[in-house]
C-alpha cells in the first residue's frame, strides 16, 4: 500500500496517474465527486468491483469492471474507496493479485472536500456534538446496538442492519456491525483511544465517526479528540438524505411508527448513557 498521509498529498499522486476506483458503493460515489471537485476526474479510467452486477455496468458514464479484470500499470493507482469496514477484504484481494500500488483513501474523503481542517487534535465535549443530533437517529440507532450488546434490548442490530442497508448492500450493513460491535468490545476492554480523531466541522456536526461518538457518550467520556472544519458546508448537504436517518427517510423505508417513535425517545434522552 502507498504511503500517503494527507490529502493534499494524496491529490499530487493522483494527478499524474490513471485512477481506478475500488468501490462503487457510497465512499466511491463521493470519493467520484471529490475528483471532479478537484479537476481529476479525466484521471479516472475505470470503477472496480469484486463482482460486477448484471444491473451496473456504467456510473457517471464510466464503465465498471471486476478488479481482477483491471490492466494494472505502473501509471495505475488503485483507490480502495470503501468503509473500514470491507477495506481489508479488499486489500486482501489485491495483494493476492500482486497489486502494491493501491491507497485507501476514506480516511482522506472529507478532507478533500472540505479542504485542511481548521484545528487538528483537539478535545471537544462529547455533550457538543450529540446535540446536534437530534434530527438524526443515526446516533439513537447505535445506541439502541449498545445497549443491545450489553442485554438492555433485543432489537438494537436488526434496526442498526435495516437502517444502514438504506444507503449500502445488506452484506455490507452486516460487516459494519461486526466492525462496531469489536468497538464497543475494545471501549469496554481498554477505553477510549485517542489516536482515532473525530472529524466534525465549527457548529460541532458530525463529518465522520458517528460510531465513535456513540460509544463515548455511552461510556460517559466528556471529551474526545477531533480535527474540526469549517462550518460553511452543513452536514445535510456533505451527506446524502439517505445516509441521513430523518424521520421521512425512515417512513420512506418501511420503518413503522412504534420503531421511529422508540428512536425519537432514544434521541432525546439525557440519562440514558449506560456505564457510570
Amino acid at each position: 500500500m502507498e504511503q500517503i498521509t494527507s490529502a493534499e498529498e494524496l491529490l499530487k499522486r493522483l494527478h499524474d496517474s490513471r485512477i481506478v476506483i475500488y468501490g462503487t458503493g457510497y465512499v466511491g460515489k463521493k470519493f467520484f465527486q471529490a475528483l471532479k471537485n478537484n479537476g481529476l476526474v479525466q484521471n479516472v479510467v475505470s470503477f472496480a468491483v469484486s463482482k460486477v452486477p448484471a444491473d451496473l455496468t456504467v456510473i457517471e458514464g464510466i464503465q465498471v469492471h471486476s478488479i481482477e479484470h483491471i490492466a494494472f500499470g505502473d501509471s495505475v493507482m488503485v483507490c480502495v474507496a470503501v468503509h473500514e469496514a470491507l477495506k481489508d477484504k479488499m486489500i486482501g484481494t489485491l495483494e493476492q493479485m500482486g497489486m502494491r500500488k493501491y491507497v485507501w483513501i476514506h480516511p482522506f474523503l472529507y478532507e478533500l472536500f472540505l479542504g485542511r481542517p481548521l484545528k487538528r487534535d483537539v478535545d471537544v465535549e462529547v455533550e457538543n456534538i450529540v446535540q446536534t443530533c437530534r434530527d438524526d437517529y443515526r446516533l439513537a440507532v447505535r445506541w439502541l446496538v449498545i445497549e443491545q450488546y450489553f442485554g438492555k434490548n433485543n432489537l438494537g442490530y436488526s434496526l442498526y442492519e435495516r437502517a444502514e442497508s438504506i444507503h449500502c448492500e445488506k452484506y455490507t450493513a452486516r460487516e459494519r456491525l461486526k466492525k462496531f460491535l469489536e468497538l464497543i468490545r475494545s471501549w469496554e476492554k481498554t477505553g477510549y483511544l485517542e489516536d482515532r480523531r473525530i472529524q466534525i466541522n465549527s457548529r460541532y456536526e458530525i463529518v465522520d465517526g458517528r460510531h465513535r461518538i456513540a460509544a463515548a457518550y455511552y461510556f460517559n467520556q466528556r471529551t474526545v479528540r477531533c480535527d474540526i472544519y469549517p462550518g460553511e458546508v452543513p452536514v445535510e448537504k456533505l451527506h446524502d438524505e439517505e445516509v441521513m436517518l430523518t424521520e421521512k427517510v425512515l417512513t420512506d423505508h418501511g420503518f413503522s411508527v412504534k420503531e421511529i417513535g422508540l428512536l425519537a425517545e432514544m434521541n432525546q434522552m439525557k440519562h440514558h448513557k449506560g456505564v457510570p
